[in-house]
């Protein structure tokens, strides 16, 4: 009885993981010209991209 209990609630939080993510990204390509800069920097930080395939973010999820 207690393990039906148990196993209950595991599922019940499962349920709740899959429906909250978040993610807090910081990008810090440094020097000056920020504005001009932030747009390489976001792709090589967010999307990783190689030769292959990108690898950062879209990857993960």
């Amino acid at each position: 009885m207690k393990y039906n209990l148990i196993s209950e609630e595991l599922s019940i939080l499962r349920s709740a993981i899959k429906r909250f993510f978040s993610v807090d990204v910081e990008i810090w390509p440094g020097g000056d010209r920020l504005d001009e800069r932030f747009p390489g920097a976001f792709r090589q930080y967010i999307y990783g991209p190689t030769g292959r395939s990108d690898y950062d973010l879209p990857m993960t999820l």
